[in-house]
């Protein structure tokens, strides 16, 4: 909390003393901070953009995955970037209902690490969550939410 003060109270006397050169300076700083405020905005942007780009299908399929892990995920990396990892979510919904019926997971809680270059994708499966109704995983609609995509630095 001091230094802000004593910035203020040094930009009060420069400005007093020194009216157009503090001026002068004062839109040098503004213009900066603005310009750094801009690209980290368009930074995040373009990655947001980019995560839009990673694709998770989720479906209950006893035909390509085992028994004990029947949830299918396949991951598609449809941008011009190298993913490193995806993790994620599940939600299920008995189907004209709105409740989540797995809700015992919090943030992320499945992960891949395979690397996917551009329009790689990779078909992984998974046991199910544990479902807060009597509900079997096979008839309830499957849901990724809270998707985490990181790309490989450059």
């Amino acid at each position: 909390m001091v230094l802000p003060a004593l910035s203020a109270v040094a930009i009060l006397i420069l400005a007093y003393n020194f009216p157009k050169q503090t001026g002068y300076l004062l839109l040098i700083v503004i213009g900066i901070i603005a310009s750094i405020y801009v690209y980290n905005v368009s930074e995040a942007n373009a990655k947001a953009k980019l995560k839009e780009l990673i694709f998770i299908d989720v479906s209950y399929d006893i035909s390509s995955c085992p028994i004990k892990k029947p949830i299918s995920v396949i991951i598609r990396n449809e941008s011009n970037q190298i993913v490193s990892s995806v993790s994620w979510s599940l939600k299920a919904f008995e189907s004209g209902y709105s409740d989540n019926l797995a809700p015992f997971s919090y943030g992320p809680s499945f992960k891949s690490d395979k690397i996917l270059n551009h329009n790689d994708d990779v078909s992984l499966c998974y046991a199910s969550p544990r479902l807060n109704r009597d509900n079997t995983p096979a008839t309830v609609n499957w849901l990724i939410t809270d998707k985490v995509v990181v790309f490989k630095s450059n």
